[in-house]
């Protein structure tokens, strides 16, 4: 990032897979979000690759233009690795994001939100970014860990968990225990409450057409990273939450 000021993000800064970057001042010139590296460790031009949120993907070695669709995150990987790292800008432009790799010797990626060769384009403060790892290589699985940072999910530093209480619309979650959520749902509409592993399983799921309170004891369930969907009606609501 060039000619800008970060500052610290609500109670945390870096949690266990991603830091967020809130920009709070700039200076008289634009600027644009610069990530360099190297996936798996060395550039390998004909087998790195690069993944964004519509499900795009290309060699990290030609590179890219144009602005990425919302939500506007890009991925970096290695074919022999089980990992990507990610770079998400929060808040969609329609500037150029411009990925670039560096001729021998000395290969890496070079990517910027808002850059177009070396010109700077953005603009606007305050701004907010995120910078993680995620340990698959799934877009779905992809999309839904990211989606979890792009919703505010609180991730503590023991774990993921969803905030103590959340409610959407007619939709009210409630975590009363590290094992236990608690949903009140007040729509007539029919619902569906699915809860998701990491993998992108169905691990647990419910549904009815009344009001009322549902109870989802996750006791079976191993420890990991899981993802809660309720549908009622036209409202949708998802959050990640941990099981420890």
């Amino acid at each position: 990032m060039v000619n800008g000021v970060f500052t610290k993000s609500g109670p945390g800064h870096f949690y266990n897979t991603f830091c967020k970057l809130v920009l709070t001042q700039k200076g008289e010139n634009k600027y644009y979000f610069l990530y360099e590296g190297v996936p798996g460790g060395s550039l390998e031009k004909g087998t790195d690759y690069w993944l964004t949120s519509d499900g795009s993907k290309g060699s990290a070695g030609p590179g890219r233009g144009g602005d990425i669709p919302a939500p506007e995150w890009i991925c970096f990987g290695d074919a022999g690795k089980d990992r990507v790292i990610f770079l998400l800008h929060y808040n969609d432009d329609s500037e150029n994001d411009g990925l670039y790799t560096t001729p021998n010797p000395g290969l890496m990626v070079i990517f910027g939100f808002g850059r177009s060769s070396t010109s700077k384009l953005m603009s606007a403060v305050p701004d907010s970014f995120a910078v993680g790892f995620i340990e698959s290589t799934d877009h779905n699985t992809i999309k839904t860990q990211i989606d979890g940072v792009i919703s505010g999910v609180t991730e503590e530093k023991g774990g993921w968990s969803p905030r103590p209480s959340s409610t959407t619309g007619s939709i009210n979650v409630q975590q009363r225990s590290s094992r236990e959520l608690t949903l009140m749902i007040a729509s007539k509409q029919a619902h569906t409450i699915g809860v998701y592993d990491s993998f992108g399983r169905k691990v647990l799921t419910q549904s009815g057409n009344m009001p009322g309170r549902y109870h989802l004891n996750t006791a079976t369930l191993p420890a990991g990273l899981y993802l809660l969907r309720v549908t009622s009606g036209t409202e949708r609501y998802a959050k990640t939450f941990v099981l420890q």
